[in-house]
Order: structure tokens, then C-alpha cells, then sequence
């Protein structure tokens, strides 16, 4: 059976708004988290008191506000990341492969599950990597400066599985 698409296609994401939150008041914070993500905000926990808040909705103020209406007065630093980082989407059949070429953590499905993020080094530059609900999409940010290198390496790297569609940058 024909598959209906390509084994790897890699999208650059458009802006929205990406905050980190790190907490020393680690209690207070992560109760918080909860109401945060159940106002539609997307909450990517990187380390213990360490995580990126996004939100494709709201401005980068919007989101700093929003947030700060959930968090304690203080035990916490919450810096705007909106115009810092940028994200690329890959997804299909062949996506864990892809990702694994450049990078040492396992990805294979029962280590890396849906929900999972991480922070790590890709193609030797630091990035986020964070897996959606279908175990087959995954999220890269990386710092703006090294976008054009990521969208170039992950458009080279995919090469080799035939099938792979890239959208540029």
C-alpha cells in the first residue's frame, strides 16, 4: 500500500508568543501550571522549576499577563522569548529518525512519548524539542540566529528517506 504523503516533511512555524518560567518557589509555581495550561496556554517543562509557556493567541504581553494572573507574587522569573526563537514542526513517518540523526537523546516512542519535551544540542546547536499528541509531529525552537542552519541541516538530513517535502524559511 502507497503511503498518502512524504516520510518526513519540516515546516517553518509562525510567530506567537513564548515565555519561560523558572521558579524557586517550586510548589507554588507548579500548581500554577495547571491553571495556566487549562487557559488554553501550551506548557513545555524543560527541567524542575524550568519550562516554556506558548501561546499562538496572545501577544507576548498578553501571555506575560495572563500568566502573572496565575503565578504567586514571587518565587519566580518570567522572561519573554517571543522574538528569540524560532520553530520548525516535523512531521511523519520517519520524523523520530530524522531528529535522532542529529541528536543523542532516544527517541524512540516508549522514551520520548507525546507530551514529552527536552532541551538538548541537535545538528551541534542547543534546542528544544518537544513531541505532540501524535507521536509522529515534533516541535524544534532554537534560538533565531541558528534558524537558518537547523531549516538547512534537517532539509539535507532528509534527504535520504526519499519522500520529504520542506517548506522554506
Amino acid at each position: 500500500m502507497a503511503e498518502s504523503g512524504p516520510a518526513v516533511r519540516i515546516e517553518a512555524l509562525g510567530p506567537r508568543a513564548c515565555l519561560r518560567l523558572q521558579g524557586w518557589a517550586s510548589e507554588e509555581v507548579e500548581r500554577s501550571l495547571t491553571s495556566i495550561a487549562s487557559a488554553g496556554v501550551r506548557v513545555l517543562p524543560l527541567a524542575p522549576g524550568d519550562c516554556l509557556l506558548l501561546s499562538s493567541g496572545h501577544s507576548g504581553l498578553e501571555l506575560r499577563q495572563l500568566v502573572a494572573s496565575y503565578l504567586p507574587a514571587d518565587g519566580h522569573a518570567l522572561v519573554d522569548q517571543s522574538n528569540e526563537l524560532v520553530a520548525f514542526e516535523v512531521v511523519g513517518v520517519a520524523a523520530r529518525e530524522l531528529i535522532s540523526k542529529g541528536c543523542g537523546l532516544d527517541f524512540h516512542p516508549q522514551s520520548f512519548t507525546p507530551g514529552q519535551s527536552a532541551r538538548t544540542r541537535l545538528a551541534g546547536i542547543p534546542v528544544v524539542v518537544s513531541c505532540g499528541e501524535d507521536p509522529a509531529r515534533f516541535e524544534l525552537m532554537v534560538a533565531r540566529s541558528y534558524g537558518q542552519y537547523l531549516h538547512d541541516w534537517l532539509s539535507d538530513a532528509a534527504r535520504e528517506f526519499g519522500s520529504w517535502q520542506v517548506e522554506s524559511i
